[in-house]
């Protein structure tokens, strides 16, 4: 779930950053891809989810109040379509999928102009970064949810360890970088 600022930053990126494809990685209800094509609405968006949950943490994880494996269970892709009353802001491919380089393997090589992650754990941050590192366009943003966050303190290593410098959003819990 996205907070009102969460969104009206995620609709600025997508107004800036409009060239090639929204690829979106931890989707949870929705409110990302609405955000996105309620200010893009032709924005060809991709989305990858288990949509089963979290997946477990690793130990770059550990915190006193670590998100948990299961939490975030939407119930499956056709419970999380029936979340959208208007089918014109549906994700234009969905793969439903644990974050694995394996699994990610199927999503096709593609020009990216933002990158949005929201996995709240270190492993499938770190994968996703390091496989869509090579299909981000010049002057494309990667926009990565709970950096910084207590419960997730995994994301903001996968992210110093991706390398470049990352700024944070003040009222979000994004963690920002521009290529």
């Amino acid at each position: 779930m996205l907070l009102g600022t969460e969104s009206d930053f995620l609709q600025s990126a997508a107004l800036k950053f409009t060239d090639h494809d929204v690829v979106i990685c931890g989707t949870f209800a929705g409110d990302d891809v609405r955000a996105i094509k309620q200010v893009r609405p032709n924005a060809h968006v991709v989305v990858v989810d288990s949509f089963l949950g979290l997946a477990k943490p690793s130990f770059e994880d550990t915190s006193q109040e670590t998100v948990q494996a299961g939490e975030c269970n939407i119930g499956g892709v056709e419970k999380y379509k029936s979340y959208f009353k208007n089918k014109s802001e549906l994700p234009d491919e969905i793969y439903q999928m644990w974050i694995t380089p394996e699994n990610l393997m199927i999503v096709k090589s593609r020009p990216i102009s933002i990158l949005f992650l929201d996995l709240d754990h270190y492993q499938p941050t770190k994968v996703c970064l390091d496989y869509f590192k090579f299909m981000l366009v010049n002057k494309s943003v990667i926009i990565v949810h709970d950096y910084g966050f207590h419960r997730c303190p995994g994301v903001k290593i996968a992210c110093e360890q991706f390398g470049g410098t990352w700024t944070g959003v003040p009222g979000c819990t994004f963690g920002v970088q521009i290529k």
